[in-house]
């Protein structure tokens, strides 16, 4: 009889448990939100030039003077890396962004056009 006792209460026990957790959608009902935070990665127009002493690069305020064509933005901010085109009217280039909340940190594939005595590329954004 014991077992019998014990089975019946193993089978029933689940049920009876079912029967007091809300599972429906209703009990999800309300207002959520939720916000994940990419660091401090730069937005804006990057703009590179050519001054007396080499090449520069530029983010809004925020100044990079590199190695050749290879800018590293303070904090960890970006980073481009180029190489002039012949004929000196192009850059062609990868901006790597600040690694985002798994730690992995992504290129992509940049063309800085001639505008005058500067090469520019357009607006570029990040998640906030």
């Amino acid at each position: 009889m014991r077992p019998l006792f014990l089975a019946a209460l193993l089978v029933c026990a689940p049920l009876a448990h079912a029967q007091t957790t809300d599972n429906s959608a209703a009990s999800l009902e309300g207002l959520w939100e939720s916000r994940t935070d990419f660091g401090a990665g730069l937005s804006g127009e990057l703009v590179v030039s050519r001054n007396g002493q080499g090449w520069v690069a530029q983010v809004g305020d925020v100044h990079a003077r590199g190695d050749g064509l290879s800018f590293d933005f303070p904090d960890g901010q970006g980073r481009f890396a180029g190489i002039e085109t012949p004929g000196g009217r192009t850059i062609e280039g990868w901006w790597t962004q600040p690694p985002g909340p798994a730690g992995q940190a992504y290129t992509t594939p940049m063309r800085l056009s001639a505008r005058g005595r500067v090469l520019v590329v357009g607006q570029f954004e990040f998640p906030d």
